[in-house]
């Protein structure tokens, strides 16, 4: 229930990812918008550097989570 109320909170309906929800929002990713132009696959006209840059974001944030996540984990002492 906790995890429906908090998609609902980010993707549902007049939410902030509203946009990105049931579509292939590649390019939108890949720029960081929310421009309903952006909401496509094709990330052909992105400069590779860009990508690069943005899958570097990515991961460093995914690692921080985890990280986080497992401090988090450590403290309830599971």
């Amino acid at each position: 229930m906790c995890v429906l109320m908090i998609m609902l909170a980010f993707y549902g309906r007049k939410a902030a990812y509203n946009a990105l929800a049931g579509k292939d929002c590649t390019r939108a990713v890949a720029k960081m918008s929310l421009d309903p132009a952006d909401l496509v696959s094709d990330v052909v006209c992105i400069p590779h550097f860009s990508l690069c840059s943005l899958l570097f974001l990515w991961e460093t944030h995914h690692a921080i989570f985890v990280l986080h996540k497992l401090h988090m984990l450590q403290i309830v002492g599971l």
